[in-house]
């Protein structure tokens, strides 16, 4: 296979994962957030899909008003069922408390990345 058809064959990948993730977005709703400690909260997510899922990575991006970016990455061990309600726990960047965190009025973005579980065959 040429360099050409390999980097097209990339493209393609890519590009249908891309999708496949968008689509895991729009069946995730952020049920509830609570703080667990001065560094760390906790988030509640109902997942409405029709797959299941494993790898589960939640990423929160927030904005500060003075444009300064934080980035925050919580996983989902295990397999996610269709249906079902799940935690991700998030832990601040040292020296970042969540108190300054709530004082900057963030603009939150969150995104998510994960697997479909691929069915196992019949017996």
């Amino acid at each position: 296979m040429s360099e050409h058809q390999q980097a097209k064959q990339e493209e393609y990948r890519q590009a249908q994962q891309a999708q496949f993730v968008r689509s895991v977005q729009q069946q995730m709703r952020l049920e509830e957030q609570r703080r667990l400690n001065d560094r760390s909260w906790q988030t509640r997510w109902h997942y409405t899909g029709r797959v299941s899922l494993h790898k589960v990575v939640v990423g929160i991006i927030a904005r500060d008003s003075k444009g300064k970016t934080y980035r925050f990455v919580g996983h989902h061990k295990g397999v996610l069922r269709p249906g079902q309600r799940f935690n991700v726990s998030f832990m601040l960047n040292k020296g970042l408390t969540l108190n300054q965190l709530e004082k900057c009025r963030p603009s939150i973005i969150w995104m998510m990345h994960c697997r479909c579980v691929k069915p196992r065959p019949a017996l």
